[in-house]
């Protein structure tokens, strides 16, 4: 089976208290990782500073309808892709949808992603993949 994979960041638009946003984060991430395994997208995503920084892969069919309801979600904006394409395999085989980035401690530790978030500078892809195996490593809270 070919592997795709888009790797996009977006800017926040949820408004409300750090629980209330958490609270949407912990909804965003029940209804992907259930959508996402049965449709067999997995990837991870990242929320720092104000934005996202997500990647799905899978099926080129599954990847597109996926991000094309993303989207159009009202809780983000500014969508830019910064990789898609076919993949040799899977860099986040494991999870239907990892997460790191709600907390003060993963703030401190993703400096370089927080920043390319708020800024807004376009890391490229691949940057940014090399990055997120690192940051997953011994992360509990991510497995779904």
């Amino acid at each position: 089976m070919n592997i795709y994979r888009i790797v996009y960041m977006s800017r926040n638009e949820m408004l409300g208290s750090a629980e209330e946003i958490e609270q949407s984060i912990a909804g965003i991430l029940e209804t992907s990782r259930r959508n996402n395994r049965q449709c067999d997208v997995g990837g991870v995503l990242m929320f720092n500073n104000g934005g996202f920084l997500q990647v799905l892969e899978g099926p080129l069919e599954s990847v597109t309808k996926t991000f094309e309801r993303v989207q159009c979600d009202p809780r983000h904006s500014d969508v830019v892709v910064l990789e898609a394409g076919e993949v040799p395999e899977r860099a986040f085989a494991d999870w239907a949808m990892a997460f790191v980035g709600t907390d003060s401690h993963d703030a401190a530790r993703y400096g370089l992603i927080k920043l390319g978030l708020s800024t807004k500078l376009r890391m490229r892809g691949d940057d940014l993949l090399s990055r997120l195996p690192e940051i997953l490593q011994g992360e509990e809270r991510q497995l779904c």
